[in-house]
């Protein structure tokens, strides 16, 4: 087992927001910094920091200091709501971020009525939010890993790692700890296109972790699993609704179809604070032609090229063998077991 290297990519301290540039790794390392609501849906909306409880982290805290400067200027807790709308749509796709900002938003203004700090409220809650969220990774890690078996070569899409999560990861998270167990893993990372989160992060984590990989376009997972006796398939989630759909990067739904096919387990990692209950409707965002068009500024296509970019798609529950929380693990049929889970 390798030595341990673990990021942190989210810092919040005397009332600034740190963010590590996620667009730049893993070549450079370099640090955003925020101060309010729209500084922080900015960072978002530009992929600074992705990955839906990473973005949820991220919400509360810009959450929080949008309060702080609108009760500091004798506008209360009310004041904030025009920077906190824009913060709710810089990412429509994430739950995490509709959750994370409506629990600091309840616990500000409970304290407004109640005679307390709403502005101290706000940022007890977010830092309350960033630890549920560290507890949450550490819970995912200990169930998924007892999926893993010695020598076993599992696959995953996208970055879910701590850079997704704030704190070691969903699915990512699952396999770290499978080797910090000691089990003698192998991973196959999908390069991840448009914005190659696999290629650049999941990468930059495994090599940190030392954990030994082979890095596939996303077009090989078939060919992979057919010939290099992959075992299972991990991914994560940006959001679960009732039925089990699973909303996560473009390309995830290809995968489990292809894991179907081969028969092997097809595992979803994620917090409960990503599963919306009563919902069953996935609105799936769409990015501009250029992530598509171009790599790093420069163009892979002819100018004008008609370009679709869908930044997610939808996984339907038939093709998922069983979806980790950290309250334990969901199976079919997932209206019952997320349900069961939830109130738990």
């Amino acid at each position: 087992m390798g030595k341990l290297s673990e990021v942190i990519p989210i810092v919040y301290e005397g009332g600034e927001l740190s963010l590590l540039d996620q667009r730049v790794l893993p070549f450079q390392e370099t640090w955003i910094k925020c101060h309010d609501a729209r500084e922080t849906a900015q960072a978002i909306r530009d992929m600074v920091v992705r990955g839906a409880p990473a973005i949820g982290v991220t919400a509360a805290y810009g959450t929080c200091m949008e309060i702080s400067r609108s009760v500091g200027n004798g506008l209360g807790v009310e004041g904030a709501k025009a920077g906190i709308d824009v913060l709710l749509s810089s990412r429509p796709t994430a739950y995490n971020l509709f959750y994370a900002v409506n629990r600091v938003l309840s616990a500000s203004r409970a304290a407004a009525e109640a005679g307390r700090d709403p502005a101290l409220a706000a940022e007890l809650e977010a830092k309350r939010i960033d630890e549920e969220n560290k507890q949450a990774a550490i819970s995912m890690g200990k169930i998924g890993a007892s999926l893993i078996n010695d020598g076993d070569t599992v696959m995953t899409i996208c970055n879910t790692g701590a850079l997704a999560v704030g704190y070691l990861g969903t699915a990512l998270g699952v396999i770290k700890t499978a080797w910090r167990e000691g089990k003698k893993i192998h991973v196959v990372a999908l390069e991840t296109r448009p914005w190659l989160q696999g290629s650049r992060l999941t990468v930059y984590e495994l090599q940190k972790e030392g954990i030994p990989f082979t890095l596939i376009v996303d077009g090989a997972s078939a060919i992979t699993i057919q010939r290099k006796g992959v075992r299972s398939v991990f991914v994560g989630a940006d959001r679960i609704v009732d039925d089990g759909s699973t909303a996560n990067k473009i390309g995830t739904f290809s995968l489990s179809v292809v894991s179907k096919y081969f028969g092997i387990p097809f595992y979803v990692v994620a917090p409960l604070s990503t599963v919306q209950l009563g919902a069953k409707e996935i609105k799936v965002e769409e990015r501009s032609p250029d992530e598509v068009t171009q790599i790093r500024g420069v163009p892979i296509s002819t100018a004008g090229s008609n370009v679709y970019n869908p930044v997610f798609d939808v996984t339907p529950p038939e093709n998922i063998t069983a979806i980790i929380t950290e309250k334990g693990i969901a199976r079919p049929p997932y209206e019952n077991s997320l349900k069961s889970l939830k109130a738990a």
